[in-house]
This record gives structure tokens, C-alpha cells and sequence, in this order.
């Protein structure tokens, strides 16, 4: 009996030196080098680990950097990781059974590069290995990075998501809490066959800003040059991308209420202004666009085509009750005629070699009118191109009250 005690004992202790042992090897630096090794061959091209340490039900990978095709390790990394845990035991990467159902990324960074046109010019590699099962990702406290030339890198800090593979593909769905754009809901598909997809942004309000506006990335400057905000509004950010085609598109959509809108091609400011505001790849739709100005009423669709050249923009308006005095003077009003304008018009405007050329027209009344400080009969009046602006004309026959 004791002979048999002494021998399970001698067998415990063995067990446990030789547990000892696996363990001090996986977490030395040749095991580091072989896990980076391997992870390489997945991948298709150059990883970097800075450690790599087994547990007794999970095992950590330290310091992670992904390299483009061509790059070498020491060279700047698409996706570095600060910490990818997995459900691998000790004994699952002993004996290399490494069937893994869910990896926790903390802090992951991402940085893709643009061409101006869209084009991706990040070089990364497809997988070589295939017909595995996709794990579980779980992003913590993940950032975005998106660099395109003529464009300020647009980053996305606080990402917190789960990435999985579904039967439509590859899904993501979490939240986005960054100090400069606030909190956002995320989500996203990849279509893993056709390798096409979208990435879904929603706000559910917050201040827009001019710089937030011109800080989003593929929306051309001329479109923030045509109409520019400022107020609250929920924002749909829309992302769309083909890979196979090189092809990349962007919808924005704005609700705004309380918010400044301005249109330079028409020297138009709205106060208060509420409607729906969208950019799809270029082209700027406003749909019953409604606001104060010059202590009137205004109300605006257009369609402003701003990635062509030339640029085209047109303008279904109507007006009520606008104060002639406050208008702006390149509205070319008669400076001796005062009174409240009401009236509809229907203006286009082609700006080629920055030169803008007006048609269309419009018509009003003017009324409470005043001309020369004497009142006088509401005025019917007549808003006209005349190439490169617009200006109103008087009807001859007045309109009695």
C-alpha cells in the first residue's frame, strides 16, 4: 500500500514538472517565434508577437502587428493588437488542437490608405487556409483609422463590437463612444462569395459641425463648399464597398432640426432649419429643406451635383413673408423698396472653371410695400438669371392689397 502511494505520488510530481516544463516552453521566447511563425502562414504575410503566454484555459497573444504583402516586420502595420485572447487551453496548443470559438482583441487598430478616388491601396492578403470555422470576435475598445490623400485621417476611437460568421456572411454589430463624434450604433455585413458588403453608422442626434462635416472621409470638399450645417441632427452614415470591382460608396444622411444651413451657389442662410439632408456619392439632396430667414419662412429641394464637372444644382424654392430689407445684397433688390415677400421660384445654377452661370426664374408678391419710405400697392415682381447671377424685376401693373 505504501509502495503504491509512493508511486502515485513519484507519478504526481511528474505530471506536474512535465506540466511545468510545457508551460515554461510555450511561454519562452522560441515558442513566441514559432506562434508568430505560424500565425505568418495563416495570415499570408509578415506578423510581429511580442509574447506569448498559456494558461490552464486560455491562452494570450501580446502585442500583435499585421503587415501588408510585401512589407517586413518593423515596417508600420495595418492591424496591430494590444491583447487577442482565446479559449485554447495548455493542452489544446500542446497538442496543436486549436479549435478556437471565440478571440477577444483588445484595443485592435485598424488603418486602411485611399487613393483620392477611393481606390484601396492597402495590400492585404486572402487567407490561405480555408474551410475552417470563423471564431467569435470581440472587439474592446478598438480604433479605426482611415487615411486618404487630399483628406484628414478620419478616425474612429472607443469601437466595442462582436464580428461572426452568420449565414449571410460576416456580421458586426456593437457601438461606437468617440469623444470628437460622439455615440454611434455600428453595423456591418461582408458577403464572403461575392466579397461585397456596408458598414452602417447611426446617430441618433448630435451637434454637426463644419469640421466634423469636412473630417468624413470620400465626400469631396465642393460638397461641403455647396452647403454647409450646423445644429443637431441624427445622422445614417452608409458605407458600401465591392472589393472584387475596387468599387467604394458613401450615402449620408442627415434629419436636422434647430440647425444653420447655408447654400453659397445662392447665398441662401436658413435658420432653425429642419428637412432631410442627404450626400450620395457626390450629389447633395435636400428634401423640403425648411427654415427662418430674413424674418420669413423658406423652403427649399434641390439637387446639387457637386463630383461632376461641371457642377450642376438646381432649386425648387418657396418663400413667405421674407423681409426685403434683410435679404442678402447680391439678391440685387431695389435698396428704396421695403415690404414682406411671398413667391415661388425654380433656379439652376452650372459652375464650370469656377464660373457660375444662372437660369430659371421665379415670381412674388410684395407686400406691406414700401417704396421710399411711402407705401404703395402690393407689388408683383419677377426674379430672372441674368448669367451670372439672379435679380429682381417689378411687374408694371401693381396688385391692390
Amino acid at each position: 500500500m505504501r509502495r503504491l502511494r509512493l508511486v502515485l505520488l513519484i507519478l504526481t510530481v511528474l505530471a506536474g514538472v512535465a506540466v511545468a516544463g510545457i508551460k515554461l516552453y510555450l511561454g519562452s521566447d522560441l515558442a513566441t517565434q514559432r506562434a508568430a511563425g505560424r500565425l505568418s502562414e495563416v495570415y499570408g504575410a509578415a506578423v510581429e508577437l511580442d509574447r506569448f503566454d498559456v494558461g490552464m484555459d486560455q491562452t494570450a497573444f501580446r502585442g500583435v502587428r499585421f503587415f501588408q504583402v510585401g512589407d517586413l516586420p518593423g515596417d508600420v502595420p495595418w492591424l496591430s493588437i494590444k491583447e487577442a485572447l482565446t479559449d485554447l487551453s495548455f493542452i489544446d496548443v500542446a497538442f496543436d488542437q486549436a479549435e478556437v470559438s471565440q478571440i477577444d482583441l483588445t484595443q485592435p487598430v485598424v488603418t486602411l490608405h485611399f487613393n483620392k478616388d477611393g481606390r484601396l491601396l492597402t495590400r492585404v492578403p486572402k487567407p490561405r487556409e480555408e474551410g475552417k470555422a470563423w471564431p467569435s470576435l470581440v472587439l474592446h475598445q478598438g480604433v479605426f483609422r482611415l487615411q486618404q490623400e487630399g483628406h484628414p485621417d478620419f478616425v474612429v476611437n472607443g469601437i466595442n463590437a462582436i464580428l461572426e460568421l452568420r449565414k449571410e456572411g460576416l456580421v458586426l454589430e456593437g457601438t461606437v463612444d468617440d469623444p470628437f463624434w460622439g455615440n454611434w450604433q455600428a453595423k456591418g455585413d461582408l458577403n464572403l462569395e461575392k466579397l461585397t458588403g456596408q458598414l452602417r453608422l447611426l446617430n441618433e442626434g448630435s451637434h454637426v459641425t463644419q469640421e466634423k462635416l469636412e473630417a468624413l472621409p470620400f465626400v469631396s470638399a465642393r460638397v461641403w463648399d455647396a452647403v454647409k450645417l450646423d445644429g443637431d441632427t441624427p445622422v445614417d452614415f452608409t458605407f458600401t464597398y465591392d472589393l472584387p470591382a475596387d468599387r467604394f460608396g458613401y450615402m449620408v444622411q442627415a434629419h436636422p432640426s434647430r440647425t444653420k444651413v447655408f447654400v453659397s451657389s445662392i447665398n441662401l442662410h436658413a435658420e432653425n432649419a429642419g428637412g432631410l439632408v442627404r450626400v450620395d456619392n457626390g450629389a447633395v439632396y435636400l428634401d423640403d429643406v425648411n427654415g427662418e430667414t430674413a424674418d420669413g419662412e423658406i423652403t427649399t429641394t434641390a439637387e446639387l451635383r457637386c463630383r461632376q464637372e461641371p457642377r450642376e444644382m438646381h432649386f425648387a424654392i418657396k418663400v413667405k413673408r421674407l423681409d426685403l430689407r434683410k435679404l442678402p445684397t447680391t439678391w440685387r433688390l431695389q435698396r428704396q423698396l421695403a415690404g414682406r415677400l411671398d413667391g415661388t421660384a425654380d433656379l439652376q445654377v452650372i459652375v464650370r472653371n469656377h464660373e457660375p452661370r444662372t437660369f430659371g426664374q421665379g415670381q412674388g408678391i410684395i407686400k406691406e410695400a414700401r417704396l421710399a419710405g411711402f407705401p404703395v400697392f402690393d407689388l408683383a415682381i419677377l426674379l430672372q438669371a441674368n448669367g451670372d447671377a439672379f435679380e429682381f424685376k417689378r411687374i408694371p401693373k401693381a396688385v391692390k392689397p
